[in-house]
């Protein structure tokens, strides 16, 4: 692999990952360590560092993808973009959270996420869809915490949209939104966000 390549319109000196690598592969819990020094320098993990660092290694992509799935504070899209992550806990599919999904979905123009196939699956309640824009990446969230606002939407970091019904989800989340400096798309039909690249006969 080159050691720089362009990626969703970024530019990535694969250069600097090897010396991440090598300045931190021998202290303990080094993967983790490893993956934050690059989500620090670059604002994202993207596919080509995952690969690099494990051809650099012997920590398998499927390792590597492990950890940062596991840990909410890691991206693998580009800085810039607004995340906005459906609540999936038990509080909210016991409100009809599938039916905001789909409110959220014709909002933003994004298809499919609800109906996804089983390789999708694998992916997609970290890293969802992106709208064709790139402002907006939608995904699922295991539990977000606020149960007593079920069914909720979390838009950027720290916004909650709570107990949405759905004739409520497109003017609520498009408010968030618009105060985070984000509007809806004017049209769309979605597509997914890089973290697709992570495909289950891509993990080995």
């Amino acid at each position: 692999m080159s050691e720089h390549v362009v990626t969703a319109d970024h530019a990535i000196d694969l250069a600097e990952v090897g010396k991440m690598v090598e300045e931190h592969r021998w202290r303990r819990g080094a993967a983790l360590t490893v993956l934050e020094a690059v989500q620090h320098h670059y604002g994202w993990v993207s596919y080509e560092a995952i690969v690099r660092i494990s051809r650099l290694t012997d920590w398998s992509p499927s390792y590597l993808y492990g950890i940062v799935t596991y840990y909410d504070e890691f991206r693998i899209t580009p800085p810039g973009a607004i995340a906005v992550a459906i609540c999936n806990g038990s509080a909210c599919a016991l409100n009809r959270e599938d039916k905001i999904l789909e409110a959220l979905e014709d909002a933003l123009g994004i298809e499919e996420l609800a109906d996804a196939s089983p390789d999708e699956l694998f992916t997609q309640n970290k890293f969802g869809y992106v709208t064709d824009d790139g402002k907006v990446v939608l995904r699922k969230a295991d539990c977000i915490g606020c149960c007593q606002l079920a069914p909720v939407v979390r838009v950027g970091t720290e916004t909650m949209v709570g107990l949405l019904t759905p004739d409520t989800t497109r003017e609520r989340v498009q408010a968030a939104l618009e105060e985070a400096g984000v509007g809806l798309p004017r049209s769309s039909r979605g597509t997914r966000a890089p973290g697709d690249q992570f495909r289950v006969g891509n993990l080995r």
